[in-house]
């Protein structure tokens, strides 16, 4: 992921996780950009261009910013842009928050870590579970005995979850929780169950509070492709209406000639 280095982020020259597409040639990329008739004010704050304040498109979205709103910059290795770039300031904290998620969390989660798992429902008490994020999907975690294959219905999905809680703050906690051990208990509570795990250290405690949080954080943002793609909309409903304005005046010009030739009001 990026480092920040003197009050600026660099990319790192090589990641093994990330397979960068060949550089794509200016003239190509700029074919996905908003063309500047489309926009006549900043997509972010909505000032008004004119001769001072001037247009800059975002690299990532393609969308129309002022320079306030546009004044980052970052590589998109999966736009083919190797070195920085200038972007948006929402594609910026996007892609930072993705490369901190995909390069620092995703690989503990994916790599998986078994815990003691507290149960809130039966009699059975506390067992050792290996806990992972699903390889394949990347939107689930499971849990399953050490050394033993998966059950399909022992999973979470991670847009199921909506709190992160430290500590024995569950049922399950009240129920089979022990004094002392805090510091190494954590919720992942979702919708339909909750996952309450207790590790075997605070570090590694407090390393899967924050992948998980890094996860609920991203999940919330809007992409660029969706940024991009409601703006799109947009403007094609905005031009749909104003052609359907415009043959709607030719009508009434042709009725308002017609009258004053035969003198009709």
């Amino acid at each position: 992921y990026q480092r920040r280095v003197h009050g600026r982020f660099q990319s790192p020259v090589h990641c093994p996780m990330a397979t960068s597409p060949p550089v794509t040639p200016t003239s190509q990329r700029k074919l996905d950009w908003v063309a500047d008739e489309d926009s006549n004010a900043c997509y972010s704050c909505q000032s008004q261009f004119s001769l001072l304040n001037r247009r800059h498109h975002c690299r990532s979205c393609g969308l129309i910013f002022c320079g306030k709103c546009s004044n980052k910059s970052c590589s998109l290795p999966l736009q083919g842009f190797q070195d920085p770039v200038r972007v948006c300031n929402s594609c910026h904290l996007y892609e930072m928050l993705r490369l901190d998620y995909e390069y620092r969390h995703m690989p503990l989660l994916l790599k998986g870590q078994e815990f003691t798992k507290h149960n809130s429902q039966g009699f059975s008490s506390p067992s050792t579970r290996f806990v992972a994020l699903d390889s394949i999907k990347k939107d689930q975690l499971y849990w399953c005995p050490p050394g033993k294959s998966r059950d399909e219905k022992s999973k979470i999905l991670l847009n199921d979850i909506h709190d992160v809680r430290e500590g024995q703050k569950t049922d399950a906690f009240k129920r089979s929780g022990k004094p002392g051990i805090d510091h190494l208990c954590f919720s992942l509570v979702a919708k339909q169950r909750n996952l309450d795990l207790e590790a075997p250290n605070r570090e590694i405690r407090d390393a899967w509070v924050a992948g998980v949080r890094a996860v609920r954080h991203f999940q919330t943002l809007r992409s660029p492709a969706a940024t991009r793609s409601a703006e799109d909309q947009r403007l094609a409903t905005v031009k749909h209406q104003e052609e359907k304005d415009k043959k709607q005046q030719e009508r009434i010009d042709r009725l308002s000639s017609i009258r004053a030739k035969y003198g009709k009001e």
